[in-house]
């Protein structure tokens, strides 16, 4: 039997809000990107969500760096929420005054004081011209707080009232927020998603990708730290993501360009190299609330279909912390321990099972030991073969002797043969006798 080693967080067994550590899946990624970094002056912070999977890779994740103006994203999403409760006409317009100015990204620094925009072209110019005058035109009436209280109701942690800092992660999930709004708010939404995409700063994240792909996304520089920045929704054919790059204390722009355009890439070949699977159970398709799902080579599998196809029972021991499954054999999972117990047995081995978008996912190998079932992908159709192993054929029995009245079997034939034998040397030596 293979070992097998679980690592499962117990609060994502029943959750999809909350983050992990890297997927499982996303390992061969994150190694890349760490040794890409490491020979890198400066530090480099990474984080990137599956739109379709929900599966997560960070590498310094949660680094503190200088948001920049990737803060005009949340600002932005704020400013489109507040639209939508129609709390603010984006008709509305706003007046340049001296206190507005700051140099920099924009097109506004040429125009005089007095000057009326509407709440629209302003948002516009935040976005596609990073323009820093329309930020503070439009922070100035949305209120500093009220933008930052926004950004921790949505999760993010590195929110300070008094400094302009985020990390990769935080600035992932506005993204992510931003596309759960568009879905809720499509009107709103593609109005800020479609400034995003017009950005006429293209130089990190879309450079390296495939030119017809389309890119969401905020820069953000400040060269005073040594931070240039990209924070995208990047429309991959297969598996859409989130991607937000970050560094600082880098040598000089045009390098930390190159080191985050060939972070994009990286993302994006390994977005390429996820497939999604049907997956077929002793010959019947099954309709699984998440497909299976083929990466760096090992079939993902979700347990709790193929448990209720396979007849097993799944069950969660709160008091003990541990998830339970009965079928071939009993098995008890533990959360964020390296081991499991099968019948009693403590188990271990290197590839643990995945969560991905709150489903308990296993690789094929612990599931054909677990349910002894084979297991066979079909590349050629993407599909995944689970099917119960048939059960060992017996020999034939033997008819017992009872079964063949009248007849002798040799063994008992050759027990009769001496007693055959003496009963006719007796028979002779009495017919001699007589004559």
């Amino acid at each position: 039997m293979r070992k097998i080693l679980l690592i499962l967080c117990f609060f994502f067994l029943f959750s999809t809000n909350a983050w992990a550590m890297s997927s499982v899946s996303y390992h061969s990624l994150e190694n890349e990107i760490t040794d890409l970094i490491a020979q890198e002056q400066g530090t480099y912070g990474f984080y990137v969500i599956d739109l379709t999977t929900h599966q997560v890779c960070g590498v310094n994740e949660d680094t503190v760096f200088h948001a920049a103006s990737t803060f005009k994203l949340p600002l932005n999403l704020y400013l489109s929420q507040q639209i939508a409760n129609g709390q603010i006409n984006p008709q509305a317009k706003l007046t340049y005054k001296s206190k507005h100015y700051e140099g920099g990204t924009g097109i506004l620094q040429q125009k005089k004081y007095g000057t009326s925009y509407t709440i629209q072209q302003l948002a516009k110019y935040s976005i596609v011209y990073s323009d820093n005058i329309a930020t503070n035109m439009l922070l100035g009436h949305l209120g500093y707080r009220n933008v930052k209280n926004m950004m921790r109701s949505l999760g993010g942690v590195v929110v300070d009232n008094s400094a302009n800092t985020t990390c990769p992660r935080d600035m992932a999930i506005y993204m992510d927020a931003l596309v759960e709004f568009n879905k809720e708010h499509p009107t709103e939404g593609a109005v800020l998603l479609n400034n995003l995409k017009n950005t006429v700063f293209n130089d990190r994240i879309p450079t390296l990708l495939p030119p017809d792909t389309d890119v969401a996304h905020k820069i953000g520089t400040w060269p005073a730290t040594g931070s240039y920045h990209d924070v995208g929704l990047v429309d991959h054919p297969d598996h859409p993501y989130i991607v937000a790059l970050f560094s600082k204390d880098v040598s000089s722009s045009a390098h930390a360009y190159q080191v985050l355009q060939r972070l994009s890439l990286l993302v994006y070949n390994a977005q390429s190299g996820l497939t999604e699977l049907e997956l077929v159970v002793n010959g019947e398709p099954l309709a699984a609330d998440i497909p299976s799902i083929l990466a760096n080579d090992t079939v993902y599998l979700p347990v709790r279909s193929l448990v209720d196809s396979l007849d097993a029972k799944v069950s969660l021991d709160e008091q003990e912390n541990c998830v339970h499954i009965q079928g071939e054999h009993d098995v008890d999972l533990y959360p964020a321990q390296t081991k499991m117990l099968w019948d009693d047995t403590i188990l271990y081995n290197d590839l643990p099972p995945e969560i991905i978008a709150g489903h308990l996912m296993v690789p094929q190998e612990i599931i054909a030991d677990m349910f002894n079932v084979s297991v066979t992908l079909e590349t050629t159709t993407n599909t995944v073969y689970v099917s119960r192993k048939p059960e060992p054929e017996q020999p034939p029995e033997q008819p017992s002797e009872q079964s063949l009245p009248g007849t002798f079997s040799y063994d008992r034939q050759l027990l009769a043969l001496p007693f055959l034998l003496i009963f006719i040397l007796g028979y002779c030596l009495i017919l001699k006798r007589r004559n």
